[in-house]
C-alpha cells in the first residue's frame, strides 16, 4: 500500500477546531433524534400509538440511512466531509420542520425516512475528516471527540425539549431543535477549516486508484476478509444496542419504572451524559493502555453492555415498584458509560482494518450492518414489551443477543494474524 502522501499531512498534534466542529454536526443531528424520542411519550399520548408502533419511528429514520449506508462512503470521498457535513445536518433540520406540523403519525414516519438521508451522511463525514488529519495512534480518541457532541447533543434533547413541550407543547419543541440543526450547518459553513491536500474529493492518488475499481468489486474484495467481516457483525451490537436503548429509555422510565415524562427526559440525559465520557474514555483506553487493539475493546465494551441490559431486565425492572430513583438513574448513566462508546472503537477498527483506498467502501459496509439492526430491533423490543407487560423480558433479550455477539466474535477471531488486508490487490 502506498500510503505515505496522505500520512505526510497528519500532524501528530491534533487539530482541536476541526474536531470540535465536526463535533457540532452530531450535536445537531442527535438532539433533533433523540430529542424526537424524549418526546415521543407525549407523541404516543396524542396519536394515541404502541410502544411497536413508536419504535417504528427509529425503523423509518434508519431505513432509508440502511439503504444508501454503503454508498455513503463513496459520496463522501467524492463531496468531501465539508460538503457531506453541511448537507446531512442542513436537512435533518428542514425535515423536523415539517415533522413539527405534521397532522398525522403515519406522515411523520415518512418524513423520518427522508431524514435518514441527511443524517446517514454524517458519519462516514466525520470520520472521513478524522482520517485526513489525524495519525493512527490518536484515531479513536480523535473520533470520540467528534463523537461527543452526540451525547451534548442527546443531552440538550432530553434535558431541554421534554419541559419546552410541557409549557409550549412537542411541535414547538421540535421546531426549536430543527432551527438548532440549521444554524449549526451555518455554522460548519463558515467554521470548517479545509486543506486542499485532504479534501477527499479525488484528490489524492489512493483516492484516484479506487475509482478505477467498481463498488462492487470492492464490496466483494473486502468481504472476503473474516475479521472484518466479523467487525462488521459486531456493529450489529452498536446498531441494536444504542436504538433500543435511545429510543425505549424515556419510555420505560415513565411506564415500567413510574417516572413523569420531564423526570424520564432527565434519564435519558443522564444516559448521554455517560457518553460523553464514553466517547473520550474508551476511545483513550484504546489507543493508550491497549495500544490500539480495537478487538478487545469492542469485546470488552460488549460484554459490559450484556450484562448491565440482564441486570435491568432481571432486577431493576422487577424492583420497580421499591427501587430507589438515584439507582435507576446510575443504571442509566452505565448504560450510557458503556455502549455509546463503541462507536469510535467501532469505526477505529473498520479504517485501520483496510488500506486508506477502502476505507469509504469499509465504513458504507460497516454501517449498513449498524443500520439494518437500527431498523429491526427497536420494534422488537417495544413488541416484547407490548407482548409481556413491561420491559423486562426486551432487556434480558438485548443482553443475551448481545453477550452472544460478542463471545462469538472474540472466538472467531482470536486467530487473525494481521488485522488489516491485504495491499497485494490490483486496482
Amino acid at each position: 500500500m502506498s500510503a505515505g502522501t496522505p500520512n505526510q499531512n497528519k500532524s501528530k498534534k491534533l487539530n482541536w477546531a476541526t474536531l470540535m466542529v465536526m463535533s457540532t454536526a452530531y450535536m445537531a443531528v442527535v438532539l433533533n433524534m433523540q430529542g424526537i424520542k424524549a418526546l415521543l411519550p407525549r407523541i404516543q399520548q396524542e396519536f394515541m400509538i404502541t410502544g411497536f408502533e413508536a419504535g417504528l419511528y427509529s425503523t423509518f429514520y434508519f431505513a432509508s440511512a440502511t439503504l444508501i449506508a454503503i454508498y455513503s462512503g463513496r459520496i463522501v470521498d467524492s463531496i468531501g466531509p465539508k460538503r457531506g457535513l453541511i448537507f446531512g445536518v442542513g436537512s435533518v433540520g428542514i425535515l423536523i420542520i415539517l415533522q413539527a406540523i405534521s397532522p398525522t403519525y403515519l406522515l411523520i414516519l415518512f418524513l423520518a425516512f427522508f431524514a435518514g438521508f441527511g443524517f446517514s451522511i454524517v458519519t462516514p463525514s466525520a470520520s472521513k475528516g478524522v482520517l485526513n488529519i489525524v495519525p493512527k495512534e490518536k484515531r479513536a480518541f480523535s473520533l470520540g471527540v467528534t463523537q461527543s457532541g452526540a451525547s451534548i447533543g442527546g443531552i440538550l434533547g432530553a434535558l431541554i425539549l421534554p419541559p419546552l413541550a410541557e409549557v409550549l407543547g412537542w411541535r414547538t419543541a421540535l421546531l426549536f431543535s430543527a432551527g438548532f440543526a440549521i444554524l449549526m450547518s451555518l455554522f460548519i459553513v463558515k467554521f470548517y477549516k479545509t486543506d486542499a491536500s485532504n479534501q477527499g474529493n479525488g484528490n489524492d492518488s489512493q483516492d484516484s486508484n479506487q475509482q478505477n475499481s467498481s463498488l462492487k468489486d470492492d464490496v466483494f474484495y473486502l468481504l472476503k476478509f473474516k475479521y472484518l467481516v466479523w467487525i462488521c457483525v459486531m456493529g450489529a451490537v452498536f446498531g441494536m444496542g444504542i436504538s433500543s436503548v435511545a429510543t425505549h429509555l424515556p419510555l420505560y422510565l415513565q411506564q415500567d419504572i413510574g417516572f413523569g415524562s420531564t423526570l424520564a427526559g432527565i434519564g435519558l440525559a443522564v444516559f448521554q451524559a455517560g457518553g460523553i465520557l464514553a466517547h473520550l474514555g474508551w476511545g483513550w483506553f484504546s489507543d493508550s493502555v491497549l495500544n490500539g487493539d480495537r478487538r478487545t475493546a469492542l469485546v470488552i465494551v460488549g460484554i459490559l453492555v450484556a450484562v448491565l441490559s440482564l441486570l435491568v431486565g432481571g432486577v431493576v425492572t422487577p424492583a420497580a415498584a421499591n427501587i430507589s430513583p438515584v439507582l435507576v438513574m446510575l443504571s442509566a448513566f452505565l448504560l450510557g458509560l458503556t455502549i455509546l462508546g463503541l462507536p469510535a472503537l467501532y469505526l477505529s477498527a473498520i479504517g485501520e482494518a483496510v488500506e486508506d483506498r477502502y476505507v469509504g467502501t469499509a465504513t458504507g459496509i460497516a454501517l449498513t450492518f449498524v443500520r439494518v439492526a437500527n431498523v429491526i430491533f427497536p420494534p422488537i423490543f417495544g413488541l416484547f414489551a407490548d407482548l409481556s407487560g413491561d420491559y423486562g423480558i426486551s432487556w434480558i433479550f438485548l443482553g443475551l443477543i448481545i453477550m452472544a455477539i460478542s463471545i462469538s466474535f472474540y472466538w472467531f477471531t482470536k486467530e487473525s494474524s494481521s488485522y488489516q488486508t491485504s495491499s497485494s490487490r490490483t486496482v
